[in-house]
């Protein structure tokens, strides 16, 4: 019994410790990627501010919604209570339909940096992926 607690506890930490260098790895791809979206549309359609702060907001919530997903998974595996881990999931659906609402009183343009803002996960996560992040 001693052995598998052992055990549990490092498998516990490993992940905890695996995903927090997931996090940053993808934190700074996020970043990268928002940064270059904003010079991008400089040359497209040029200094635009709804665009440029729906990128800013879809990065940030984007952010703070992976922080809190790691919040989750280590209050789950932590503590299994599923109803910490539930209700922190749904004030993280919360943030990114808080933001969406704001870049919609913005402009349509808003709407769309948000979108490249909250894509920078996926960026982030294949970069993570491509550096070798998937064999942890």
């Amino acid at each position: 019994m001693l052995a598998f607690s052992i055990r549990e506890e490092y498998i516990r930490f490993s992940v905890m410790k695996d995903f927090k260098q997931a996090e940053f790895i993808i934190r700074i791809a996020s970043l990268v990627f928002a940064v270059a979206g904003a010079f991008i549309s400089i040359f497209i359609i040029g200094v635009n501010g709804p665009f440029i702060a729906g990128i800013i907001l879809g990065t940030l919530a984007m952010n703070v919604n992976f922080h809190i997903l790691g919040t989750v998974v280590d209050l789950y595996m932590n503590d299994g209570s599923l109803k910490k881990a539930g209700a922190l999931y749904g004030l993280r659906i919360l943030i990114y339909a808080v933001g969406l609402v704001i870049c919609y009183f913005l402009t349509m343009k808003g709407i769309v940096g948000y979108g490249i803002g909250v894509l920078g996960i996926c960026v982030g996560g294949a970069v993570y992926v491509l550096k070798g992040g998937e064999k942890q």
